[in-house]
């Protein structure tokens, strides 16, 4: 909408831009980024090793800002989104990133955007909440209805 209003973009900025990049500022500001994320995620990994149960495998990516968490099968994500967004914690459920639900069941976490602190606080919670869950026994499997094939 923006470039249709005033079709371009600031030519100051984009002077600027160009110029940051010329000195060779961009290339230190992006290899500083990866330090922070890089230092961040070895962070993260280090709490949700303390703070997930074992029954709760993730993955250890070699890039990004997402954290994969793999959980049972008979733990229900939606359930679990619901409760822990009750307790201020978002997560994302594993769904949203599949073709179909029954491929992996688990949830995704981004930590790129929350603070250090706010991130501890609520592997803490997750952790607790999912220990919680997983010592309760499993939902007694669903019976289904016979239906003749008359």
């Amino acid at each position: 909408l923006k470039e249709m209003t005033d079709l371009s973009q600031s030519l100051i900025l984009q002077a600027a831009i160009a110029e940051f990049m010329e000195r060779g500022y961009f290339d230190e500001h992006v290899a500083q980024l990866r330090q922070a994320y890089r230092s961040r995620m070895e962070q993260v990994l280090a709490w949700l090793e303390a703070a997930l149960p074992a029954e709760t495998p993730f993955t250890r990516p070699d890039g990004g800002l997402c954290v994969w968490v793999d959980l049972p099968p008979h733990l229900e994500v939606q359930r679990l989104f619901e409760h822990l967004r009750g307790r201020g914690v978002l997560v994302s459920p594993g769904s949203l990133y599949q073709p179909t639900a029954s491929v992996r069941n688990g949830i995704r976490l981004c930590v790129a955007a929350e603070p250090a602190e706010r991130l501890h606080e609520a592997f803490a919670i997750l952790g607790r909440e999912l220990g919680e869950l997983l010592r309760r026994p499993p939902p007694a499997p669903a019976e289904q209805e016979y239906q003749s094939m008359h």
